[in-house]
Formats: structure tokens, sequence, C-alpha cells
């Protein structure tokens, strides 16, 4: 039988860096991001049609390669701007629960993360 996370110490704790790294992304904001499909949607009929596949699918697939580029890019911008307003967000009501005002995340380990995410997502794109 498995342990359970409660029964197993120190297992969740390994796991909150990533859980941290994981809010400072802002995943509950990528939904804008899926307005990129608008341009997929809307073009339907002029310049793709539901029955060639072979007109619609690619620009399906680019059009998910730009959410997902740009949620990249957008993530790497929200962690290099909690690692420079820090200090700041920790004096905001609620900013100050944020992973690097809390002090959970280093400043230096946002920015560091915050820029790979960034390079990725514009050499991606």
């Amino acid at each position: 039988m498995q342990a359970t996370i409660a029964e197993r110490p120190g297992a969740f704790t390994r796991a909150l860096p990533l859980l941290d790294f994981a809010r400072l992304a802002r995943p509950q904001q990528w939904q804008k991001n899926l307005l990129l499909y608008a341009g997929f949607v809307f073009s339907a009929g002029a310049a793709w049609s539901w029955r060639d596949p072979d007109g619609w699918i690619p620009l399906y697939l680019s059009a998910t390669a730009a959410v997902w580029l740009f949620n990249l890019v957008s993530s790497g911008g929200y962690l290099v701007n909690d690692a420079l307003d820090a200090e700041r967000d920790r004096a905001h009501p609620r900013k100050r629960l944020r992973p690097v005002a809390a002090g959970r995340v280093s400043p230096r380990s946002a920015a560091v993360g915050g820029g790979a995410l960034l390079l990725v997502g514009i050499a991606g794109a």
C-alpha cells in the first residue's frame, strides 16, 4: 500500500518550491492568451474549411504554438516583475502573499527562471 503525502515526512515540502514557481507563472492569467485563437476561428471560410484538414490543421497547430509561447513569455515577465518589485510587494495587502514577496522564492531565482522562460518563449516564436 502506498503512503499518502501526510504519511511521508518532507514529501509535500519538497514539492512546495515547484508549486511556488507555478504560482509565480500565474496560470490563472493564461485564459486571456486564448484570444490568440481568434485569428484562426474568424478566418474560417475565408482561409480554410473544416472539410479540408490539410488547410486548417497547420493553422490550428500554429495558433496553439503561439498560445503556449505567449504563455511562456507572459509567465517569464511575471517572474521578472515579481523579482524586481519584491520590496514594494511586501507592503501591499495582497501582493505580499506572492512567493517572492513572502520570501519562499528568492528574487534571484525568480529573475533567472523568468529570464529562462522569456528566452525560450522568444526563441520559439
